[in-house]
């Protein structure tokens, strides 16, 4: 279930997310919920190197090229 919460984003940010939910035709939320589910994949590995997620650093690279492509699926 998704929950609302308001956040502050610079500038930049504010325009790159604009700039990829235009892109591939999103909204803006669901631009900031995918970015913010990869990097909270990539931040853990780093934090946890003895935790092992479900998901390889290969299968992970491909979430971020996909992502970016807009082909990433929202499970």
């Amino acid at each position: 279930m998704l929950k609302r919460y308001q956040v502050l984003l610079t500038d930049w940010i504010e325009d790159y997310i604009k700039l990829v939910a235009d892109k591939y035709d999103i909204s803006a939320s669901a631009a900031s919920r995918v970015h913010l589910a990869i990097a909270i994949l990539y931040v853990i590995t780093a934090l946890y190197p003895d935790y092992k997620p479900n998901l390889e650093n290969k299968e992970l690279r491909e979430l971020s090229k996909n992502a970016s492509k807009g082909e990433l699926e929202e499970e």
